[in-house]
């Protein structure tokens, strides 16, 4: 990682991450104040940096995977898993067959279901 900035990035290539073509992003950063942390401060023999890796999916238009590390905090990982890619079933968008609609008062309309 870069140091000497307050924040470096670049482009980590494309792979497959939960079997989808990805394109990774690494993030090295240097948070605002770590400057007046010397050394030895809070444990650390050098500067205070935080290390953030993205993997993007074009397909799913989503992040798969983000790690971040961060000294002060630790390691944190978000990962999608069980990806299904095929079409939900049409009847988790279906109202229940009991459900009802109530006017109380002409003015608005109400869901109740038993």
């Amino acid at each position: 990682c870069e140091t000497s900035h307050s924040s470096h990035q670049g482009p980590r290539g494309l792979r497959r991450v939960t079997r989808l073509p990805s394109y990774g992003r690494r993030l090295c950063r240097r948070e605002k104040g770590d400057e007046n942390l010397s050394c030895g401060t809070m444990g650390n023999d050098g500067p205070l940096v935080s290390v953030t890796e993205t993997w993007f999916s074009p397909d799913l238009k989503e992040y798969v995977l983000t790690k971040t590390s961060d000294p002060r905090t630790g390691e944190s990982i978000v990962r999608l898993r069980n990806i299904e890619r095929s079409e939900p079933d049409p009847a988790l968008f279906r109202a229940p067959s009991d459900y009802q609609m109530v006017d109380d008062e002409h003015d608005h309309a109400e869901i109740k279901i038993p």
